[in-house]
């Protein structure tokens, strides 16, 4: 019987079957490696989407190359992913003008569901995990675990029924009713390392919005 779905007849079966082992073993370098450390969430989408279009193959050479290309590329990243990370977040941010982290900042619907279903929105974890692993890293350290850091005290609070949640760099208040979190920066150097950067980035002064009247 002639196949009727172009691509997926047998003499396709082991160019399909190499893909999958290569695009899931590129995934596990990134949860389980250092080189997952080095990518912040832009990199991480475009990855995703290079594996989900056409996964290179993992080879030794391959996999050290991706590795010295990030690594290469890690002050530029790692700047980049505060920007990204905190942008969106803080005050009168447009795409023209600086920005400053202030005192305090809000993560709109970080919070969906309701009662015991109550969860972290999937897309707000990725900037929440960015810009946790902004200040872990700014602080000397690495960045945490999936089930370390703020993400984990959030759902926390949230097994808890609780509207706080604290770590060393931030504390979040939570509103169930709209599932909004206002998160409250606790490490003042660090806050003035970040901004700096935010700063350089934009290769221009501060930005004054709202938050850096706060």
């Amino acid at each position: 019987m002639k196949d009727l779905h172009h691509g997926f007849g047998a003499e396709h079966f082991p160019e399909r079957a190499r893909k999958a082992v290569d695009m899931n073993m590129w995934r596990f370098f990134i949860d389980a490696t250092p080189l997952g450390s080095l990518m912040d969430a832009e990199e991480r989408k475009r990855f995703e989407e290079s594996l989900t279009r056409d996964p290179p193959e993992v080879t030794a050479d391959n996999v050290f190359a991706t590795l010295s290309r990030l690594a290469g590329d890690s002050g530029m990243i790692f700047r980049r992913g505060l920007v990204n990370a905190f942008r969106g977040f803080c005050g009168d941010y447009k795409s023209h003008d600086g920005f400053k982290i202030g005192k305090r900042f809000l993560v709109p619907m970080l919070v969906g569901g309701s009662g015991p279903f109550r969860s972290l929105s999937h897309w707000r974890q990725d900037a929440v995990r960015d810009m946790d692993r902004c200040m872990h890293v700014l602080d000397g350290k690495a960045a945490p675990e999936y089930q370390q850091g703020i993400l984990a005290a959030i759902r926390t609070a949230l097994s808890a029924k609780v509207d706080e949640a604290t770590t060393d760099y931030f504390r979040v208040k939570l509103f169930y009713g709209n599932g909004n979190a206002h998160f409250y920066p606790l490490r003042a150097d660090l806050v003035e390392k970040a901004n700096r950067l935010i700063a350089d980035h934009y290769g221009e002064t501060l930005g004054a919005g709202h938050s850096a009247r706060q």
